[in-house]
């Protein structure tokens, strides 16, 4: 005896069809209404200029490990840790620089990020860097700036808002990961390493 089998017809068909198209519909709507609420600070709609760039680093804030009272004063840090030595990778740098650093300096080390109480009012920018602080070559580029990335540093200034903090001392970063942002801080002012 040969069973039957049924096929589906008419609204049984449709409904797969029905549901996948509501289905597109709904995220159409979610696009839509995530980027009309996209809106600049002054409340108008974002230029092609404004989408295309990163998005702005939240308020910089001093990470709450970095201890005020054991950070050196500006041009008083102590000598360079292991990873002046060690060859750092620049693609592995970046990563970490946008998620330790960008907040303070800006991305890709621009800078311009206000810092009250700073004799000069702003985090200095890694890109270009100070003068003081490049170096003929890489070892020595990377000699100059380690002291400050492992020790920290409390701006010249009557109470700086802002401070680096001892990525090293503190152990909140590995050497290698100093040296693969200071590869980054090279890269970004036309040193390789």
């Amino acid at each position: 005896m040969k069973r039957k089998t049924s096929r589906p017809t008419g609204f049984a068909l449709v409904r797969p069809a029905a549901a996948i198209l509501v289905a597109i519909i709904a995220c159409m709507c979610v696009f839509a209404a995530c980027a009309k609420s996209h809106k600049t600070a002054a409340g108008q709609e974002p230029s092609d200029e404004t989408m295309s760039q990163a998005p702005a680093p939240s308020s910089p804030q001093v990470p709450a490990f970095a201890d005020r009272t054991k950070i050196p004063l500006a041009g008083k840090q102590g000598p360079p840790g292991e990873a002046a030595t060690l060859i750092g990778d620049a693609d592995h740098g970046e990563p970490l620089f946008a998620a330790n650093c960008a907040s303070c300096h800006g991305p890709q080390g621009a800078g311009k990020v206000p810092n009250p109480g700073s004799s000069d009012g702003t985090v200095p920018p890694l890109n270009p860097i100070d003068h003081d602080l490049e170096g003929a070559d890489a070892a020595a580029f990377a000699a100059k700036i380690d002291p400050l990335i492992q020790h920290g540093s409390i701006p010249e200034g009557s109470n700086p808002a802002l401070f680096m903090p001892d990525w090293g001392d503190s152990k909140t970063l590995t050497q290698q990961q100093i040296a693969d942002i200071e590869a980054y801080i090279m890269r970004l002012n036309g040193v390789s390493r």
